[in-house]
């Protein structure tokens, strides 16, 4: 069980201002004093990629969206990405296991800001603000580190509770930010792999990464809450992720995250 509060971690700095010095042609994003504050400004982006297996254009976005979980680990940069699995494609030869009509109403709401028509996938939104088709590798690129040069003040926090088979037990808090605020708590999960037996994607071995497995939202600035998900999930290959989010304009305020780390049971002698 976790003893702590997890929040931002002051070890990424060093990795942020690495990738923004790399990118910074591309992204357009320096200035001269730019590398100076960095260090004092960290940025986050939160990654919000709606998908589906059914989808024959969504793969080459998948792909994309697990090199970014793998190179922002690496350099212990902020980035949070969720992969959000919608059910409009189900109907269409192949049903997703891991879609939910919960996260096609979470895409559907987005086309507040972004107007009509801005359903699709792969779409890709970060941190609420930007959208776009999730496999252009050069404008997520650019999207990805603008978000990172963007300081945002406010922060979230977590602590885990119990991890049992079926959910986990969570408390937040929120620091910096407005009361009315929405506080989104996913748990993702890492490592998927599904053989696609029908429809567009028929005969493809398709590797996922950072699944959306639960996902609930709360209105509070801080709270408890018990997290159900799946019991076929791998908590050891999940983590929890938190953001905070504007309800008006949708834009996102803060966010965070935490490893799921599962407690070993203790095995009780034969005969018990």
């Amino acid at each position: 069980m976790a003893k702590h509060w997890h929040g931002i971690d002051t070890r990424m700095r060093h990795g942020l201002l690495i990738l923004l010095l790399s990118l910074a042609p591309a992204a357009s994003v320096m200035t001269a004093n730019t590398a100076n504050t960095l260090e004092n400004l960290p940025g986050f982006a939160v990654a919000e990629l709606f998908t589906s297996e059914g989808c024959s254009s969504c793969p080459p976005a998948d792909r994309l969206l697990a090199k970014w979980v793998a190179d922002s680990q690496a350099a212990n940069l902020r980035l949070y990405a969720l992969a959000f699995h919608v059910d409009y494609w189900d109907d269409l030869g192949w049903k997703d296991p891991y879609s939910n009509p919960g996260f096609t109403r979470r895409q559907e709401a987005y086309s507040s800001v972004f107007g009509p028509g801005r359903v699709y996938t792969p779409q890709l939104i970060i941190n609420g603000a930007e959208q776009l088709v999730g496999s252009q590798s050069r404008s997520v690129r650019r999207a990805i580190s603008r978000a990172l040069a963007t300081h945002r003040p406010g922060e979230v926090r977590l602590r885990l509770g119990n991890i049992t088979t079926g959910g986990v037990q969570i408390a937040y808090q929120t620091e910096g930010l407005p009361k009315h605020a929405w506080v989104h708590i996913a748990v993702v999960e890492r490592g998927l792999v599904q053989r696609v037996t029908r429809g567009e994607n028929a005969g493809r071995l398709l590797r996922h990464e950072n699944v959306v497995r639960a996902f609930q939202t709360r209105r509070t600035a801080e709270g408890d809450l018990f997290l159900p998900f799946s019991e076929n999930l791998n908590a050891a290959n999940s983590t929890l992720v938190a953001y905070v989010q504007d309800p008006k304009t949708l834009a996102v305020l803060a966010a965070t995250k935490a490893a799921m780390q599962v407690e070993d049971t203790p095995t009780l002698p034969a005969g018990r």
